[in-house]
């Protein structure tokens, strides 16, 4: 969803981005970079919000609402995407690098960099999900225990 925002002014040049709340929020994580946090599960909320922040200024409220609720039912999975050290670091600079372009007009750049911030997030908590189901079912010997079990 929030690549779709970025990808909607590639596509159609009169779909702008609103330059104060990219801005707004670019002082945000500025501040953030300055005193990070340590790494918490709490800080998805934060990161949570950049993202609907980056997607809201793209003009489409409809895809925000979507990702607030999105975000809400997957935000037990995520948070331990914050626990790792040195994580949360990288995703203050990634929400920085990612609103810059953004904010100098270098859509198809910053649209590159939300993926790869994406797909680096999927990853981790992936594979920490993975690690922990496998957990799982070598306690509890009889059968395979799935998400949905869970």
């Amino acid at each position: 969803m929030e690549l779709r925002g970025i990808s909607r002014s590639i596509e159609n040049p009169g779909v702008r981005h609103d330059q104060e709340k990219l801005g707004a929020e670019l002082e945000h994580w500025y501040a953030l970079r300055a005193a990070p946090p340590a790494p918490s599960p709490e800080f998805v909320l934060l990161d949570e919000r950049y993202h609907a922040a980056v997607l809201g200024a793209s003009g489409n409220t409809e895809l925000v609402a979507v990702l607030v609720d999105v975000n809400r039912r997957i935000r037990r999975v995520r948070m331990y995407d914050f626990t790792i050290p040195g994580r949360i670091e990288t995703s203050i600079e990634e929400h920085i690098e990612i609103v810059e372009r953004l904010l100098e007009g270098q859509l198809a750049t910053a649209h590159r960099l939300l993926h790869e911030h994406i797909g680096a997030s999927l990853e981790i908590v992936v594979e920490r999900a993975t690690r922990a189901l496998a957990a799982m079912n070598a306690r509890h010997g009889d059968g395979p225990v799935y998400l949905g079990s869970i």
